[in-house]
């Protein structure tokens, strides 16, 4: 009997688009807010459209928004979201269809077949948009007082055109197309962000004063799980390079002195700085300042230091 091997046909995922959509969650405050977006969002959607709604990325494309623009549909359902305290702008595209069908089910309707899409009146206009910002304070809610941004609604806009002068042509941005289901029916919805791997730099450098508790507490609860767990801690004094004769030839009592060092010997014992490292020390350690007591010598973290710097 022969074998036939069965081959998967599978859409793959890139690596690019992976650093993006992990980029993407930098938006979102450190705080395990990653594994609970997407149930949070879907719940908002269900409480207030009255059935099961549902969302799945589709797909990740990077380039510049006047490319994007060229192939917006004209008329179309567009969105301008802020991005405070960042100057850039969210552009969301909503399926006409979907739209006609969400604003029927906020309205509480109950047809089976989803409505033709039309241009929206100003009623309709004002249904769409209370969704919308329902689930931006759900969102905003999730994240309390650890938002990194504030997605602020500002305007709808029905063709490309109106877009311009919101979010420069030549920008990078990046498009998110989100298939979306409400009970029976579906649709898609088109984010378009600013760079994530762009915005990423900044979201996570805290700003002058910034504390971010919320963040700092998830981290040491996290790290809190490795409680158990014992490693090496040593002090990094400095460095030397000798060679292989060099090393052959040492004695007990040589003196070797560092080629570089932040601490030096005074009459009361060392003083200044030392890196704490752990295992190898290759990936940082914690600068330290160096005072003296009767037979101890403590160690004050004053500071981080990345990378691998050590021979």
């Amino acid at each position: 009997m022969s074998v036939q091997p069965f081959r998967f046909k599978l859409k793959k995922v890139s690596a690019a688009e992976q650093r993006v959509l992990s980029a993407l969650f930098d938006f979102l405050p450190k705080t395990g807010m990653r594994d609970k977006f997407g149930s949070s969002v879907r719940e908002a959607l269900s409480k207030h459209l009255g059935v099961e709604a549902d969302y799945f990325l589709e797909s990740v494309v990077q380039g510049d928004f006047s490319g994007f623009l060229e192939k917006m549909p004209d008329p179309a359902v567009l969105v301008v979201l802020g991005m405070a305290p960042r100057e850039g702008k969210v552009v969301l595209e909503i399926d006409d269809h979907l739209a006609a069908l969400l604003i029927e089910k906020l309205l509480g309707g109950t047809a089976e077949t989803p409505p033709a899409p039309k241009p929206l009146s100003d009623t309709e206009q004002g249904v769409l948009q209370y969704l919308i910002l329902q689930v931006l304070a759900h969102i905003y809610r999730i994240c309390g007082n650890d938002a990194r941004l504030h997605f602020r609604f500002e305007r709808f806009v029905f063709t490309p055109k109106g877009l311009k002068g919101q979010v420069p042509d030549d920008e990078a941005v990046s498009a998110f197309t989100v298939k979306m289901t409400v009970g029976k029916h579906s649709g898609f919805v088109r984010l378009y962000m600013p760079s994530p791997l762009v915005e990423q730099q900044y979201l996570n450098v805290p700003m002058k004063g910034e504390t971010r508790d919320g963040e700092r507490a998830f981290i040491l609860e996290r790290l809190g799980e490795f409680a158990h767990l014992t490693v090496p801690l040593w002090a990094d004094a400095g460095f030397t390079t000798v060679s292989a004769t060099e090393l052959n030839n040492l004695e007990e009592g040589d003196v070797v002195l560092f080629d570089s060092t932040e601490l030096m010997l005074t009459n009361t014992g060392p003083a200044g700085r030392v890196v704490l490292r752990t295992g190898e020390g290759r990936h940082g350690g914690f600068v330290s300042e160096v005072t003296v007591v009767p037979k101890k010598i403590h160690c004050k973290i004053v500071g981080v230091k990345k990378g691998e710097d050590i021979a």
